[in-house]
């Protein structure tokens, strides 16, 4: 999906586990065979750098848990291990309720010091978290997967007047209306320096 809810490569029919997620993510990021997408070599054996970016609406227990997975599907299936991990809320859509991934092939760099020099030089950036140099967990995560969900529906009676209701609906869609401006110029504002 796009930072501003554009589609993406597909649409899923289901939510996947987080662990199915990690999986479909990771394939994408690194099937060698993709002409689309397999424009960086990745092999076994790749040292990557890793950042896993929260759009904004997942709780931190949710991103390193999802991190994990990932950090561990690299290892398992692709063998590969990040030299960095970078998780946090780098760049968002505010309260975004997803993550992505980004992989750098740290292995294929030309000056590999210079790039981690960059990486973990201080900043004033109040988004960049910092990094993790080593990913060490005693025991596994035991993420259980939701329930399913429920196909009754359940509809909840509310009686209500449509007159009052109707006033209150137009209210604030003509409310909207007048503050379209206003909010469509602090949509194109940038933060000065």
């Amino acid at each position: 999906m796009g930072i501003h809810n554009e589609p993406g490569v597909n649409r899923l029919k289901s939510i996947p586990s987080s662990s199915e997620l990690a999986s479909k993510v990771l394939k994408l990021l690194l099937d060698q065979n993709d002409p689309d997408r397999a424009f960086v070599p990745f092999s076994a054996g790749d040292k990557t750098v890793l950042l896993v970016n929260n759009l904004g609406g997942i709780s931190n227990l949710e991103l390193f848990a999802f991190a994990g997975l990932v950090v561990d599907q690299l290892a398992l299936k692709y063998e590969m291990s990040p030299v960095r991990v970078y998780t946090g809320t780098f760049m968002t859509s505010l309260n975004g309720p997803g993550i992505s991934v980004t992989l750098l092939n740290h292995s294929r760099l030309k000056d590999r010091k210079l790039v981690l020099a960059a990486l973990d030089a201080k900043t004033s950036a109040l988004a960049w978290s910092g990094n993790v140099t080593a990913w060490d967990r005693i025991g596994k995560l035991d993420l259980r997967p939701s329930p399913p969900e429920k196909t009754n529906e359940y509809v909840v009676q509310i009686s209500a007047d449509p007159a009052t209701f109707t006033k209150i609906l137009q209210g604030a869609a003509n409310a909207l209306i007048q503050a379209e401006p206003e909010i469509t110029e602090y949509d194109t504002i940038g933060v000065p320096h």
